[in-house]
C-alpha cells in the first residue's frame, strides 16, 4: 500500500498550542512559562534561575511546533492522567498544556525526576529545547 508522505513543516495534528510553566523549588530550579502558538508565535516570562528574566516574544519555524506537536501525539497526551506526583519534598512542578482542536488539556507534573511517564519528561524537555531555535524579538 502507497502511503503518501507528510512534509516536515504539515501540521496535521490538530495541536495549535503548547504552554509550559516550571514552578519554583528549595534550590536553583528554572522558573519561567513558555507558550508556543502553530502560527509561529511564542511568548516567554522568565522568573528565577533561567538566562533571561522578564516578558519577551518571538517567532518559531513551524517545523519546531509540528515535531512537537506529533510527538505529544504520539505518546498519547490526551490520554495520560491529568496528575503525577510521589513522596518526595522540595521539587518543582511542571504544568503542561496542549490543546488540541479546541480542547486544552493541563497535566500538572510534581517531581518530574521521580514521577510520571517516561514519555511526559521527554516531551517536557522537547518542549524546554525548542527556546534555541526562537527568533526572539
Amino acid at each position: 500500500m502507497y502511503v503518501a508522505c507528510e512534509t516536515p513543516h504539515e501540521n496535521k495534528t490538530g495541536v495549535t498550542e503548547f504552554a509550559i510553566e516550571r514552578t519554583p523549588c528549595f534550590g536553583y530550579c528554572s522558573t519561567y512559562t513558555l507558550r508556543l502558538f502553530s502560527d509561529g508565535r511564542v511568548e516567554y516570562t522568565g522568573q528565577a534561575s533561567v538566562p533571561f528574566v522578564g516578558t519577551r516574544r518571538g517567532k518559531l519555524d513551524p517545523y519546531h511546533f509540528t515535531q512537537l506537536a506529533r510527538a505529544a501525539v504520539g505518546i498519547g497526551f490526551f490520554q495520560l492522567q491529568d496528575r503525577y506526583t510521589c513522596g518526595v519534598t522540595d521539587s518543582p512542578t511542571v504544568y503542561v498544556a496542549v490543546t488540541k482542536s479546541g480542547q486544552r488539556k493541563i497535566i500538572e507534573h510534581y517531581a518530574p525526576e521521580w514521577s510520571g511517564p517516561q514519555a511526559l519528561r521527554l516531551l517536557e524537555e522537547a518542549i524546554d529545547a525548542v527556546q534555541q531555535h526562537v527568533e526572539w524579538n
